[in-house]
């Protein structure tokens, strides 16, 4: 790093900065024997990260000559990207920091895990989305959550359907008149009003002392199921988003399949004056929602397979779940299969399975009895996912979805090199509609 940094290179010296302020001996020692102008590059950048960290700072030069080359230099490193992967390093740690905290903890409401978000008091604040067809038990299961979530110490938080409330504000896209470009909007205001009121509501989690939950009937992707490819991608870009930005935004994604598939009994348009769609629209649009989520990390299906109240409580576990809390026991079946079993499966896939590629790489322990890794998804086609997951000496997993940035700083910084990465393919579809 100090070769790099003598040469000049303003991104190199940010970095060495970092290592300085880490409290490195050796790094600071070779700080003091760099050139004047290299020296005040690199300690305004450790000022920069005191400052970020609440550490004590740097002595400013008091020559002025100094005073001159330590506000270019200051200058120099705040227009160097390397100050966000500095900011990105900093804010992995805390979340590694709390992960393990709030994992070990003997407080409260069975040690929350904490999340992405964490409140002023260290809370955690998820957001969980419930999509599906129509009607799919939605508004059921929603009660059921907060009532169950509630007795669990957290607050929720409940955002209506966009779509729903559009409609019923006479936005109705079949109605003579409307082109293209009209559903176009349509969609493009559904998306932006569904990051305001999310934003918001996460905004007033934060500021609260209780672990919190933020429930959203529907999400942006269910837009997908609606547009193709290219105009999905469309309406991203208009408000500024990448898919890989949509996975971020969500902890948790709940798909109720539509009664119309596995219990077409009981499908029915009354309880909702905004629903248009056939038992057989229903279904098609059901299909289409589910493989607008499904390369969510967090993706999670409830069939028709039981009656409502039981479906009902279904999803509620998968919430309780995806927050870290304990659940009702639960298995998931594994088998092996010889490799002509496997090409024959395979073989034998539906049409619309999605194949991923999956790279697991693990990371040294911070603490003991835990366990931390990263993870790559890639679709093609598809931004690649990324996964920060810790598993606690209980057996819990916490989990938080990374940008590029973090993803990289992870790998660079934490990769425990003893153990081996696990690269794997993985084929996800639905079996005889489970």
């Amino acid at each position: 790093w100090v070769t790099l940094a003598a040469g000049g290179c303003a991104a190199c010296a940010a970095i060495y900065c970092y290592a300085y302020h880490a409290g490195l001996s050796r790094a600071s020692a070779k700080v003091e024997k760099t050139p004047a102008a290299l020296k005040a590059l690199v300690l305004s950048g450790a000022a920069a990260v005191a400052a970020t960290v609440g550490a004590e700072s740097p002595a400013t030069p008091t020559t002025a000559n100094g005073r001159r080359l330590w506000g270019k230099a200051s200058a120099v490193f705040a227009s160097t990207s390397v100050w966000q992967d500095i900011i990105n390093i900093r804010k992995l740690q805390k979340f590694r920091g709390d992960v393990e905290l709030a994992s070990n903890s003997s407080q409260k409401n069975l040690n929350h895990p904490a999340g992405s978000r964490i409140t002023r008091s260290g809370k955690p604040v998820y957001k969980v989305v419930l999509t599906g067809g129509p009607c799919g038990g939605k508004s059921s299961s929603l009660a059921s959550i907060i009532e169950r979530l509630t007795s669990l110490g957290f607050r929720t938080y409940a955002a209506p359907e966009i779509a729903t409330v559009l409609i019923s504000a006479g936005a109705r896209p079949q109605f003579p008149g409307w082109t293209p470009d009209t559903f176009t909007r349509f969609q493009e205001g559904i998306i932006k009003t569904s990051i305001a009121i999310e934003d918001a509501l996460v905004e007033i989690a934060l500021d609260q002392d209780e672990p919190s939950v933020i429930i959203l009937d529907r999400g942006i992707a269910d837009g997908r199921a609606y547009v193709d490819d290219e105009q999905w991608g469309a309406l991203l870009k208009s408000v500024g988003m990448s898919v890989e930005d949509v996975w971020a935004r969500y902890d948790c994604v709940v798909h109720l399949v539509t009664a119309a598939v596995g219990a077409p009994g009981a499908y029915t348009l009354e309880n909702n004056a905004a629903r248009m769609e056939t038992a057989a629209e229903a279904a098609v649009l059901d299909d289409k929602t589910r493989l607008a989520w499904v390369e969510h990390p967090h993706h999670r299906v409830v069939d028709n397979s039981t009656g409502f109240d039981e479906k009902v409580w279904r999803v509620t576990q998968e919430v309780v779940e995806a927050v870290g809390l304990p659940t009702a026991a639960s298995h998931r079946r594994r088998f092996i299969l010889d490799s002509a079993a496997a090409v024959a499966l395979i073989d034998a896939l539906p049409v619309d399975h999605v194949t991923a590629d999956v790279v697991r790489t693990y990371l040294r322990q911070t603490r003991k009895g835990t366990l931390p890794s990263v993870t790559m998804r890639r679709v093609a086609g598809q931004a690649d996912i990324k996964v920060y997951r810790v598993q606690t000496e209980g057996g819990r997993h916490v989990e938080r979805v990374l940008n590029e940035r973090e993803y990289d700083t992870e790998l660079y910084w934490h990769t425990d090199h003893a153990v081996a990465r696990v690269v794997k393919t993985v084929r996800t579809f639905l079996a005889a509609e489970e």
